[in-house]
Parts: C-alpha cells; sequence; structure tokens
C-alpha cells in the first residue's frame, strides 16, 4: 500500500493540490484570526473601550473566536 503505485486508481497529483489549497485557506483564516485578536487586544485591553457592555462585546467575541 505505501509502495510506489500502491493505489493505482489514486491520482497523486490531486491529493497535492488539494492539499496545496487546503494550506492556502489555513494561512487567509490563520491571518483573518491574528488580524481579530490584535483588534480585539487594542480595543477591549487598550482601554479604547471600557464598561460592561464592552465587556460583554469582548466575551462574546472570545467565544465566537473559540469556536
Amino acid at each position: 500500500m505505501l509502495e510506489p503505485n500502491g493505489w493505482p486508481e489514486s491520482d497523486e497529483d490531486t491529493f497535492y493540490d488539494r492539499a496545496q489549497q487546503y494550506n492556502r485557506v489555513l494561512h487567509q483564516f490563520t491571518d483573518v484570526m491574528d488580524a481579530c485578536r490584535h483588534q480585539q487586544v487594542e480595543v477591549f485591553d487598550g482601554g479604547v473601550w471600557t464598561g460592561g457592555a464592552a465587556n460583554a462585546a469582548n466575551g462574546a467575541l472570545g467565544q465566537t473566536s473559540a469556536k
């Protein structure tokens, strides 16, 4: 099974291309999450927005990003 041509009906190029696509999506997702976390720190930890509503929004953002 692990030898070359062990799965002759499988196109390894297709698997490689799909892995590259998943890798690109992962990098895009990571970039968005990093930007979100950066903004969260600036807004909520930097004192831009404070108080009860800020705490609720920060908590909701934290729960959403943890999913």
